[in-house]
């Protein structure tokens, strides 16, 4: 049975050999050695190298422990009270000569953090059975600082805090205090720790432009430098160092207005008139560069000059509009009274429309006809001389045709061969008003009338 039991386990241990396990522990737990690493079965040396880029050491060789925390039985090896010095890689050798990885450890923070404002306070209890406090500052691969010793009082400086009554307490707060604090007992055993964070104070301004803003100092008695990162912006920008304004350009956005904008004040600093383009945050720093305060500010336009924006904006679009529809109104208009005006045509001096026009044809001339008195010539006067109508025909009227299309004949006409050989004076009368404009008049030129031929 213990054969068997050996062959497993060799078995297990070939074929685990050589693969890297990736493991997480929280602060303060314990790490335990795969089955196949404890003594009798494993007996060659165990190394540790730290994940800060530290040198290697020897925890482990031929059975014995070579750290205080490891702790080896015959059931079990293990590694106690983890802290962040702690993570990196655990390796073996098989043979005095090649190491292979085996474990890869991380340390992780279960416990939530104490959370406390710039220039605040913070305490926690110290166990009896301590034998010091130390501190590990936060993201810091350094040797812990001893705070506080039992056996060595002359060391106990306490730094930034002191032991009261088995408490220990921390005033004045700043960025330099986080971290980890830790409470060692005999054997270097973590007893127990405590992880704090310390922040700055938030406030938040939402402020109509044109308007004037006023923001305080964290504390009165520091000088403070305050940068500015501007909405939308990678950089910050200066505006106050050391309590002095800091006047200055940026390189990538053209001149920076805010400081000239900017009053010191007993209390802190006043901007007035504020812009759009203050919009952003703004960070308190005191002397030692710790973060005080943050201020984020918001400043919006104001809605009377956006109407009146709005407003203009309407007002030239429609006024725009109109004088487009004006001139394509002008331009149709010219160019239909080009395309219906009717050709110039040159009237003649006399009209005299056609008698036998075909059906549907029509004069689009319309000459005037004058209305004239005009007295005969008076021809020498015969026995023999009949008077005769001198009657003017129009030549586009068929030959022989009477006037109003009705036949004259000249023996029935009473009186018509006295009219025709009557010498004295005769009238002729034109017509000057405008004839109908329809083709079918027959009216002439010129007409003579037979009863005004009374000589």
């Amino acid at each position: 049975m213990l054969l068997l039991y050996l062959t497993l386990s060799c078995v297990t241990f070939g074929s685990s050999f050589a693969e890297l396990e990736h493991t997480k522990k929280c602060y303060g737990s314990l790490l335990e050695m795969p089955f196949m690493y404890i003594p009798p079965f494993f007996d060659g040396p165990m190394f540790f190298t730290p994940s800060n880029g530290g040198s290697r050491k020897l925890v482990m060789d031929k059975g014995e422990s070579k750290d205080p925390r490891l702790k080896i039985d015959l059931t079990s090896v293990q590694f106690k009270d983890l802290t962040v010095r702690d993570e990196g890689t655990f390796s073996v050798s098989k043979d005095g000569n090649t190491v292979q990885d085996i474990i890869h450890l991380e340390v992780i923070d279960c416990n939530d953090k104490v959370t406390k404002n710039y220039r605040g306070s913070y305490s926690f209890d110290i166990r009896r059975q301590a034998e010091y406090l130390e501190f590990i500052p936060l993201q810091s691969v350094d040797l812990p600082k001893v705070l506080w010793n039992r056996s060595d009082p002359a060391t106990n400086t306490g730094g930034r805090g002191q032991l009261k009554y088995g408490t220990w307490e921390i005033k004045n707060l700043n960025q330099d205090d986080m971290g980890r604090y830790h409470t060692i007992g005999k054997d270097k055993a973590l007893l127990g720790w405590v992880s704090l964070e310390v922040t700055a104070t938030k406030d938040n301004y939402k402020i109509q432009e044109q308007k004037s803003l006023l923001m305080s100092y964290p504390f009165s008695d520091t000088s403070w430098t305050v940068t500015f990162k501007a909405e939308g912006e990678e950089y910050e920008e200066t505006l106050l160092k050391a309590g002095k304004l800091h006047r200055g350009y940026r390189s990538h956005s053209g001149q920076w207005t805010l400081p000239d904008r900017t009053q010191l004040v007993t209390y802190g600093i006043n901007i007035y008139p504020v812009e759009v383009s203050d919009s952003g945050i703004f960070k308190f720093r005191d002397q030692g560069g710790h973060l005080a305060k943050i201020v984020e500010l918001v400043v919006y336009e104001d809605p009377d000059h956006t109407f009146v924006y709005v407003g203009i904006a309407v007002g030239i679009f429609l006024a725009l509009l109109f004088c487009c529809c004006c001139v394509r109104k002008c331009c149709c208009q010219s160019s239909k009274v080009v395309e219906t005006a009717p050709p110039t045509a040159t009237v003649p001096a006399s009209y005299y429309p056609a008698v036998n026009q075909p059906a549907g044809t029509r004069q689009t001339a319309r000459p005037a006809t004058n209305y004239s008195y005009q007295p005969y010539s008076q021809a020498p006067r015969g026995p023999t001389a009949e008077p005769s109508v001198n009657v003017h025909v129009n030549p586009l009227q068929p030959e022989g045709a009477p006037l109003g299309g009705q036949e004259v004949d000249g023996a029935s006409a009473p009186g018509s061969s006295f009219l025709s050989s009557d010498p004295g004076p005769r009238f002729e009368m034109k017509l000057t008003s405008p004839l109908p404009l329809s083709a079918e008049s027959n009216f002439p030129h010129v007409y003579t009338s037979a009863k005004l031929n009374f000589l």
